[in-house]
């Protein structure tokens, strides 16, 4: 087994191939990027706590798959057309190692997530862009030749405010 080199460009890439995976809507690809107990976190506030406070998305594995699956296979009204994404990421930032639990290394990008419905004018928002600015930290495990999420939060700019429609991947 190939031992992973932990380079800026090897996590850099790591963060794209998430980035086009979500995108393309290849959400089964990109839920196997996850450790079996990693987590999705999209919090409401600055507030750190996981489990006792409100979040946007707050999914812990059980959940994780749950959404990948609805997300995949279940044809929902909010994304009926599905929501077509951009994800921009930048100014990735490795964490001093030791900052994050056990093996795991802590990686922060800033990104900016565009979404767009297209349609008709049947449906309110149809055609409309809309953009997202977000501060995205990893928690990620290096797992013999690949890299691993254990957890990823996504820090809305707008979080806190009025968000609607979150029914795709951030």
């Amino acid at each position: 087994m190939q031992i992973l080199e932990l380079s800026r460009q090897t996590v850099e890439d790591f963060l794209f191939l998430e980035a086009e995976l979500i995108d393309s809507q290849r959400f089964e690809e990109w839920h196997a990027l996850f450790t079996p107990d990693g987590r999705y976190f999209v919090p409401l506030t600055d507030n750190e706590d996981t489990v006792h406070q409100a979040a946007i998305v707050n999914d812990d594995p059980l959940r994780l798959e749950e959404r990948v699956y609805h997300l995949a296979r279940v044809p929902f009204p909010s994304q009926s057309p599905r929501s077509r994404t951009l994800h921009l990421v930048t100014n990735v930032r490795i964490r001093p190692s030791g900052e994050g639990p056990g093996n795991t290394m802590t990686v922060v990008s800033n990104q900016l997530i565009v979404e767009m419905r297209v349609g008709d004018f049947r449906q309110v928002g149809l055609g409309e862009q809309r953009s997202f600015a977000a501060e995205v930290e990893h928690q990620l495990q290096p797992q013999g030749d690949a890299l691993k999420i254990a957890m990823k939060t996504v820090r809305l700019l707008n979080r806190g405010g009025p968000v609607s429609n979150l029914t795709f991947l951030l």
